[in-house]
């Protein structure tokens, strides 16, 4: 079936029935949502007058990145098998754009303990009800132009050993999470791939990994399974994380694991994960759309180049320009709110 849906996007067919038919048994998706987006702050302070978490945010259209994020898992996952991982912190945030889905899919966190932790949490709670569960990982914060096609293809460097097999797997000779300048050049110009932090995997095999390289971890969330569910749980979670080390899962993991890793190359996406004010305006520029962030901080009182970095797009150089260029294509304002939406039109039919 996955060859199908790979066969849908070369085609350029994305209403392939095989693309939209029902969700594939044992397939769960776990959204990581509890960061806090440091780099990101400053912009979110100017749009929304306090530092919010960038997933919390809507940078085009009505939704969030997170809503985004979870419409666009809909279009393989349900969310009765969709579990959203959040910081107590960001409590009141949550409540109010995650409210229309069961509490039970969303697993609050004490504190931020980095995506080892937020993995492994939603993990261990999908391994107790189903142990032959595959697992789809995806962070909750980055930008997706072509959402159906990345779906259906479903930061670090990714150093592919070729060739790929004959569905367009690339076996995996380094992974190299977040390297020094010099070294992504080079990674760059040597053909590497750019890791999205989508991963797949079953839920068995993770969770070898993080027996065999995080044992600590590993054991302290096995010693919580028990209670995850139960009245127990939120004081036990409190107890553990206030000792966890804070660890991501591409040091934790991915860069011990380059043999048993696979990769897929994603073509015709435009993807970022608009980890600073800079790459949000740079993705912006590139379609065309750069007047409505412009505008929104106009309106604040902010001058737009100061926030978002001298750019080409001569709109912001005159806010009256930016304003009456967002009035004038205001019907296109909720694109991406439209295109969310498909996910579930498409379920229903």
């Amino acid at each position: 079936s996955w060859r199908a849906k790979i066969a849908a996007l070369e085609s350029q067919d994305m209403n392939h029935p095989r693309l939209w038919g029902r969700p594939e048994p044992g397939v769960w998706a776990i959204v990581l949502a509890g960061g806090n987006g440091e780099r990101f702050k400053e912009l979110a302070e100017k749009l929304y007058g306090y530092p919010r978490c960038k997933q919390y945010c809507a940078i085009l259209g009505g939704r969030s990145m997170i809503q985004h994020t979870l419409a666009r898992t809909e279009y393989l996952i349900p969310p009765e098998r969709t579990l959203v991982v959040v910081s107590e912190d960001h409590r009141e945030e949550v409540l109010e754009q995650l409210a229309d889905r069961h509490d039970r899919t969303i697993l609050f966190q004490p504190q931020n303990r980095d995506t080892a932790a937020g993995v492994l949490l939603p993990l261990t709670w999908i391994a107790r009800r189903d142990p032959e569960a595959v697992v789809v990982i995806l962070p909750s914060d980055h930008f997706v132009l072509e959402e159906a096609r990345f779906m259906a293809y479903s930061y670090g460097w990714i150093e592919p050993l070729s060739p790929a097999d004959k569905t367009g797997v690339l076996r995996v000779k380094g992974f190299y999470e977040k390297p020094a300048p010099p070294m992504a050049e080079c990674l760059y110009r040597s053909g590497c791939l750019w890791n999205t932090l989508v991963l797949v995997a079953r839920a068995g095999t993770l969770l070898q990994m993080y027996k065999e390289h995080l044992p600590d971890v590993y054991e302290c969330f096995h010693r919580l399974a028990p209670l995850l569910g139960t009245v127990e749980e939120k004081d036990a979670l409190e107890e553990a994380y206030a000792t966890m080390p804070a660890i991501s899962i591409s040091h934790g993991l991915l860069q011990r694991n380059p043999a048993n890793l696979r990769a897929l190359r994603v073509s015709g996406v435009l993807w970022s994960d608009w980890g600073s004010p800079n790459r949000v305006r740079q993705t912006l520029e590139r379609i065309g759309r750069l007047y409505e962030l412009a505008s929104r901080l106009a309106e604040r009182g902010y001058k737009p180049e100061a926030v978002l970095g001298e750019t080409g797009d001569r709109s912001l150089a005159n806010v009256r320009v930016a304003k009456n260029f967002l009035r004038e294509n205001s019907s296109e304002s909720e694109y991406f709110d439209r295109q969310s939406s498909r996910s579930e039109e498409q379920r229903r039919s």
